[in-house]
């Protein structure tokens, strides 16, 4: 389905529209490594003369299907972006930029780390994007973390885990959920680190993506405990699992770039949680 809405509907619609300046397909669709398969979404950038009367209305990838849902969002804090699922279960991710920013891209001695696994050029009716430097059909270059880095993330992650504690203390389950959320997303961010760092891995994939394939299996086995339902008993025993899991693959990373764990913060927080745990009620 995603390949026949290319086809059928949005390369014809950029060819005859002469706002329309080229088309280019990133993602799944033409990465080597783990390819698209029949969930996988459709990443198309498009490039206009001018985007802006197409990031102010729906009504042109609403001619491409009959859609379900659609959300306006911006990546990179300026360009905008249109996710579109189809009837059928048809999902495009649509990018736009402008010309200009094709001439940039095709100007650079580097590639955006979305080219790095691949794309493929559909329509390019100024010649432009034939000058873009090729794709290796890698994962880009590790982004090692600074000290400020690696410090900010630990101190959010005992900074939520305070607030977790302090929720479930209450027996107040929903924030707690909300909060945890923030210790998930510390934790996946440390698990890269680590993989990057201590394993010298550089297929780290997006939000967790075929993530047995690069953690560490010690840590993989952990992650189901490191989960639990809306139950406070089993949110206790996560929270504990996810600090001791978060605590070993700080200190490692640590160790391997010679930055110092905070020890003095981890004390502080750990006592105050275990105090907290010690005078929960069967809440």
């Amino acid at each position: 389905m995603d390949k026949e809405i290319l086809r059928s509907e949005i390369l014809p619609w950029s060819t005859e529209n002469n706002d329309a300046r080229a088309v280019v397909k990133t993602g799944a669709g033409v990465r080597r490594n783990y390819p698209a398969d029949d969930f996988s979404d459709l990443d198309i950038e498009l490039y206009f003369q001018d985007y802006a009367p197409y990031a102010a209305h729906s009504d042109w990838f609403e001619a491409f299907g009959e859609v379900w849902v659609y959300l306006p969002l911006f990546v990179d804090g300026n360009f905008p972006s249109r996710l579109v699922i189809y009837e059928g279960g048809a999902k495009v991710d649509f990018l736009l930029y402008d010309v200009a920013d094709l001439k940039r891209r095709a100007q650079w001695q580097m590639l955006p780390d979305v080219y790095q696994r691949g794309f493929k050029i559909h329509l390019d009716k100024d010649d432009i994007a034939t000058h873009i430097l090729p794709s290796p059909f890698a994962a880009p270059t590790p982004k090692i973390p600074s000290v400020d880095e690696f410090n900010f993330v630990v101190r959010e992650f005992w900074f939520e885990a305070f607030h977790v504690a302090k929720y479930l203390r209450r027996g107040d389950l929903w924030p707690a959920k909300f909060r945890d959320r923030a210790l998930q997303d510390n934790l996946l961010r440390l698990m890269e680190w680590h993989a990057q760092t201590v394993r010298d891995e550089n297929e780290i994939w997006f939000q967790g993506r075929f993530l047995k394939e690069w953690t560490d299996a010690e840590t993989y086995a952990t992650l189901p405990t490191v989960f639990a339902g809306y139950d406070s008993a089993a949110s206790w025993q996560a929270l504990h699992n996810m600090a001791a899991l978060f605590r070993r693959l700080s200190k490692e990373v640590a160790q391997v770039l010679g930055f110092d764990y905070p020890e003095k913060l981890d004390e502080n927080m750990s006592r105050f949680i275990d105090s907290l745990f010690n005078r929960r009620d069967n809440n």
